[in-house]
């Protein structure tokens, strides 16, 4: 980040369409900064340091004098050090905005904070937003990237972050608890890469814990990185400081005697050596101790070193909770998201796992806060605001590991090999999780879902409706999951009331709604073969397939099975279903084929699968089915933004619940039954419009008494908003596609790259096949409307061709910077036209020496513009020449020839 920022409205403007974007994730660092400062702000103040941590600076050499460095950790608890670097960094930065700082912050609590790609990606958006800087780089990726319609790769990035590197005189890339990134591997990989740019303006500083992993790669490069140790005095005087504090404010050390005081301090200063960890956890059993004798037994006996802290801990854990022990530790190792107390207070009750499990009411703790007994000092409750499912937020209560070491040593050789290896934590665990939540869902009844207080008396039914299939997933191949796929089966078969209470609890045709459903019947489920391609279970479905069922099943949402695993991003069981002869061409569910659905949730590699063998010949074989939701169901879509609104409905760019993906969203009321028939025609016309100079429909769908359209691509602006730019295409499209638009207009003129796309077919009509015009006044914005239309005559195509020529008035005092007098406050052209025709005949004919240097930027008939304009604003519709006529008059390389 630079010291000074200029907020340019351009640098805004970025900034906000960014912030929507989530290909690039600008995560919040201020935690890692120690709170000093926060990479959100654009801007920085130089922070003045804790003078408690000033020794610290002697270290910061490694900033100023080594391009590339990596620091060991200690397994220290605090980010002084990285912190203190960042400071250090930032005054050097404040001389100019060509030099500039970058960081991010590793942490195992935080699943966004572990990877890679979040690691390239926040130093990517850190390093291109800044002022006075070229935002190509930045707007390149975003373009690639189908204007924010898709992530970007990693490759992507990386490639971006390059560019800005290169144009930077100096920068600073500090990345912290490199120990904790779960993507180690590929991190170092990232790190070979910023090697080899070879960059003498990079200065590279990565924090770890002594990792053999990290040692071995840091040391082979040990010509271009030179390891730097944090003063091991310096780490010490901060665990003085803790210890010192800690036995001050903490009201159970403070009621043994000053010279007890005393020995706990000297004890733990001296056995610290430089591991925060190891001396919370000894505070942690002192704070245990009710005699003097204990404490001083307990200072007599300490650990040397975390792993023997560990294991003294789970020594301690009593005989009659040590099972119950394991399986929390194997949830908080393995569960797909965190859990709340009460959730895994829940999943403790489960009986009998190996064989039919079942929730057993008598296991239920009393209360859910006693989890902490039974592993003191390993876990710890952590407030939170978080998402209910009714979709408030609320306030919550996570139940996490104290630290994340506690986890790198339960699932380690370590413990597996050591004394305690009986709570060695495995892969395992997620078949476990797996079994809990299947026997869970199993113990929930149709009658419970219907009781007012359902939540409270079944707090585990969320993540065991929603996350069972991940642990099935996950679930290591090499064990023997007969068993485990056994219950699968039984859950999804739809003789079972099993099936209904779940999918009363979770659909995965509508896996962004949370909401209940205890009224779902039986007679509205599929078969499980339809089910278990949806959830991604490779398995199962095989399983299925091998006792006779059948891949080509026609129903539920999606269709069929192959369109469930198309939709859902599942390709090898996509693959699979095809090598067992499921139907490509089968027209059927809400994508009309499974190459349609592939290509809705834009799973690319699917569709190059699909191609080879969906031969549809016309686009009516792929149009879409029409969604209809419940009038209370919340729609399967975020509001971005607000594009803009009309007379016909209002227009929003939107991001899928459920895929991530994001489009255009046209939103129109229709609370009758004919409007809604008006508006399925309006969906089934612009969905035979497949062209490249026609907005894309997705898809649409009703609820109450609105429905909505889904379109591609997100424009940059429509042409009005686009006039004073030359660059752009054809006009020949809406004859040749046999639609009457009756809106043409420069708001519906869409520009999107290089190209212009007609939209707004609310008021178009389809006449495919036939002749004669369409009579009757459907919709229209008189402003731009022809004179037989404002009179409400018979339409005919000559009617575009006029409200086109309205438009091209329009752009050529855009271009040209002439207008004529009172037009723009115009209402109605038409009439104006008629009124002032020998004025605009004379104008056009006036500019026409205007527009001969255009020649010379390969427009070569733009001189010819006015007079094609003058003629296509006629009062008789015959005497208005044809689309095809503009586009044999004006043809050059500016004027499209793809179509």
């Amino acid at each position: 980040m630079p010291a000074e920022h200029d907020n340019h409205p351009q640098d805004r403007g970025l900034w906000r369409e960014l912030s929507l974007w989530n290909g690039l994730q600008l995560q919040d660092q201020s935690f890692g900064y120690m709170g000093l400062v926060s990479s959100l702000q654009i801007g920085f103040a130089h922070p003045q340091a804790d003078d408690r941590y000033s020794g610290m600076r002697e270290d910061h050499s490694v900033v100023r004098t080594h391009p590339f460095a990596v620091s060991q950790r200690l397994q220290a608890e605090n980010d002084f050090y990285s912190s203190n670097a960042i400071d250090e960094a930032l005054l050097r930065c404040s001389s100019g905005p060509a030099t500039a700082v970058a960081y991010f912050y590793f942490d195992f609590n935080d699943r966004e904070k572990q990877s890679l790609e979040n690691l390239v990606s926040s130093l990517t958006l850190q390093l291109s937003l800044l002022g006075e800087m070229d935002s190509r780089p930045l707007e390149e990726l975003y373009t690639v990237c189908q204007y924010g319609q898709r992530q970007p790769s990693l490759s992507e990035l990386t490639a971006t972050l390059r560019w800005r590197l290169q144009e930077l005189e100096t920068t600073y890339i500090i990345i912290d608890a490199v120990d904790e990134c779960k993507e180690v591997e590929s991190f170092l990989e990232f790190v070979q890469d910023l090697l080899a740019w070879n960059f003498d303006t990079l200065h590279f500083l990565a924090t770890s814990r002594h990792e053999r992993e990290l040692r071995l790669f840091f040391d082979a490069c040990s010509a271009t990185v030179v390891p730097v140790g944090i003063a091991s005095t310096t780490t010490n005087d901060d665990i003085s400081t803790f210890i010192h504090q800690t036995i001050i404010d903490d009201p159970k050390l403070q009621r043994w005697p000053k010279e007890v005081l005393e020995d706990i301090e000297t004890t733990l200063k001296n056995g610290g050596d430089g591991m925060f960890r190891w001396v919370v956890c000894q505070l942690d059993a002192l704070r245990r101790c009710l005699r003097v004798s204990a404490v001083r037994n307990t200072l007599a006996s300490l650990p040397k070193t975390l792993d023997e802290t560990y294991e003294r801990i789970l020594t301690g854990i009593m005989v009659e909770n040590e099972t119950e022990a394991l399986r929390l530790l194997q949830w908080l190792t393995y569960s797909n998201r965190p859990l709340r107390i009460e959730e895994v207070a829940e999943a403790l009750a489960m009986d009998d796992l190996l064989v039919r499990p079942y929730l057993n009411h008598e296991n239920r703790l009393v209360d859910p806060h006693d989890t902490l007994t039974i592993c003191p000092d390993l876990i710890v409750i952590s407030p939170v605001r978080v998402l209910s499912e009714n979709g408030d937020m609320i306030e919550a209560k996570e139940l996490r590991f104290a630290h994340f070491s506690v986890e790198e040593y339960l699932t380690s050789s370590r413990c597996s090999t050591g004394p305690l290896a009986r709570y060695s934590i495995q892969r395992d665990a997620n078949q476990i999780i797996a079994r809990s939540c299947i026997g869970y869902l199993s113990s929930i009844s149709a009658n419970h879902l219907l009781e007012d207080d359902f939540q409270t008396q079944f707090p585990l039914y969320h993540y065991a409706s929603h996350e069972w299939f991940y642990h099935v997933r996950n679930s290591p191949q090499q064990e023997d999951l007969d068993q485990l796929d056994t219950l699968v089966e039984q859950l999804l078969d739809p003789s079972y009331a099993h099936l209904v209470n779940w999918l009363r609890m979770f659909d995965p045709d509508r896996p962004w709604s949370s909401r209940l459903n205890p009224h779902k019947s039986r007679w509205e489920t599929c078969s499980a073969l339809y089910y278990a391609p949806s959830l991604g279970l490779l398995r199962t479905v095989k399983r299925l397939i091998s006792h006779g069922a059948e891949v080509n099943y026609t129903r539920g949402s999606l269709g069929s099975p192959l369109q469930a695993a198309a939709y859902h991003g599942h390709r090898d069981i996509v693959v699979l279903l095809i090598e067992k002869a499921a139907d490509c061409m089968i027209r059927c569910g809400l994508y009309g084929t499974a190459l349609q659905a592939a290509k809705f949730a834009r799973h690319e590699d699917i569709v190059k699968d699909l191609e080879k063998y969906d031969h549809s010949e016309s686009p009516r074989d792929q149009i879409a089915s029409h969604i209809h939701l419940l009038k209370d169901e919340k729609a399967p879509f975020e509001v971005l933004d607000a594009i803009g609104g009309g007379g016909s409905g209002m227009v929003e760019k939107v991001r899928s619940l459920s895929d991530g993906s994001i489009c255009v969203r046209k939103t129109c009321k229709t609370p009758t039954a004919s409007a809604r028939k008006d508006f399925l025609e309006e969906v089934r016309i612009m969905q035979k419009l497949q062209h490249i100079h026609v907005v894309e429909v997705l898809g649409s769908y009703s609820r109450g008494k609105s429905s909505s359209i889904l379109l591609l691509p997100l424009a940059d602006k429509d042409l009005g908003d686009f006039m004073e730019e030359l660059d752009r295409e054809g006009p020949d499209q809406v004859e040749l596609l046999h639609v009457k638009h009756k809106d043409i207009k420069s708001q519906n003129l869409l520009v999107h790259g290089e190209k212009i796309l007609y939209t707004n077919f609310g008021i178009a009509h389809d006449f495919e096949g036939s002749v004669s015009a369409t009579a009757g006044n459907t919709g229209m914005m008189r402003r731009y409307s022809a004179p037989e239309v404002v009179a409400g005559e018979e339409r005919s195509r000559a009617a575009d061709i006029f409200s086109l020529g309205c438009v091209f008035l329009e752009m050529l005092g855009a271009i040209l910077e002439w207008g004529l007098d009172g037009f723009e406050d115009e209402d109605d052209y038409a009439t104006y036209v008629q009124e002032n025709r020998s004025g605009i005949a004379q104008g056009l004919d006036d500019i026409k020496p205007a527009t001969e240097p255009f020649q010379s930027r390969g427009f070569t008939t733009f001189p010819l513009v006015p007079d094609l304009t003058l003629s296509m604003l006629k009062s008789s519709p015959p005497d208005r020449p044809k689309a095809s006529v503009l586009v044999s008059k004006l043809n050059s390389s500016k004027v499209c020839q793809c179509c």
